[in-house]
């Protein structure tokens, strides 16, 4: 175990790698390293917490920080993740933060080095915040097994949940994120090969599914989903896949422009399905054989 005070700060200008079970409790992790002196290739700055292909890993009240204070994009700095766990099993996070990240605040992968190409699994998280990454806020890439519970994306440069796969025909599977709060949106964009369930989330402003190829379910359960008024992009963008919202209030986000934005668009045989969720501005589009259900 590594216990260290609360006050203390590590300056870890190329990040640190834990490949063995490890208990870490306390301690922020400060990586320096920024625009001025990373390289200039893709990638070029480490992950500050790198927990790669090992088991049994504890981070708890450990902060990760960088330096990217307005969370702003720039491509080629995004490997700069607060924590990436890569290709390990029963790891647990307990009220960890990570703040002004290049890349993305939590970012869970399967290492492309393996040839399994075996996904995070069994991954334990109660309570992670994330303020100004300059990416997605949680990127779930290939993730199985997993619990989710209080995260707090706060201004990512993109997504606030990312489901994205770089893996054909492996995504995630049994994955339950619970009372998040996200003040930007869900992209749900690969092959899932289990149902991928979100509790009680509140803040976000839209649901992006992309999944022509794969119909496990991917199902929202109370919460809040505040659509946004006057912009192209629908609210619930689905290509493909199953999409259900049990109990989730359906409203927008307070202002005086016009609403334009729809609420919905379908497509691709998606089949989208509102139970018990009442919706502000029931507008949308669909395009058959995609189907949408409202039930009471």
């Amino acid at each position: 175990m590594f216990r260290s005070s609360t006050t203390a700060c590590y300056l870890v200008p190329l990040g640190i790698v834990l490949t063995h079970p490890i208990t870490i409790v306390g301690g922020t992790f400060y990586d320096t390293t920024d625009t001025r002196t990373a390289g200039t290739l893709y990638n070029s700055l480490k992950p500050i917490i790198l927990i790669k292909g090992t088991s049994r890993v504890s981070l708890s009240g450990v902060t990760a920080m960088g330096t990217n204070i307005g969370g702003d994009f720039a491509h080629r700095l995004v490997g700069q993740a607060g924590i990436k766990i890569m290709s390990s099993n029963n790891v647990t996070l307990t009220d960890v933060t990570a703040k002004n990240t290049y890349g993305d605040g939590l970012e869970l992968v399967a290492n492309f080095g393996n040839p399994v190409h075996t996904p995070v699994t069994g991954l334990s998280v109660e309570g992670f915040t994330t303020i100004n990454a300059g990416r997605q806020g949680v990127t779930l890439a290939e993730v199985s097994s997993s619990v989710l519970n209080h995260v707090n994306v706060i201004n990512p440069a993109d997504a606030g949940f990312d489901f994205e796969s770089d893996l054909a025909g492996v995504g995630s599977d049994n994955v339950t994120i619970s009372n998040c709060t996200d003040t930007a949106g869900f992209r749900l964009n690969e092959f899932f090969s289990g149902p991928i369930n979100i509790t009680g989330c509140t803040g976000f402003h839209h649901v992006s599914l992309i999944s022509p190829t794969s119909n496990a379910p991917i199902t929202f359960t109370g919460g809040t989903l505040l659509c946004k008024r006057a912009i192209i992009q629908p609210c619930i963008d689905q290509n493909g896949g199953s999409l259900t919202f049990v109990g989730v209030t359906i409203d927008r986000m307070p202002g005086v422009d016009k609403i334009t934005e729809l609420t919905w668009s379908v497509y691709n045989s998606g089949a989208l399905s509102f139970i018990r969720s009442p919706i502000t501005t029931p507008t949308g589009t669909i395009v058959r054989p995609a189907t949408i259900r409202f039930t009471n």
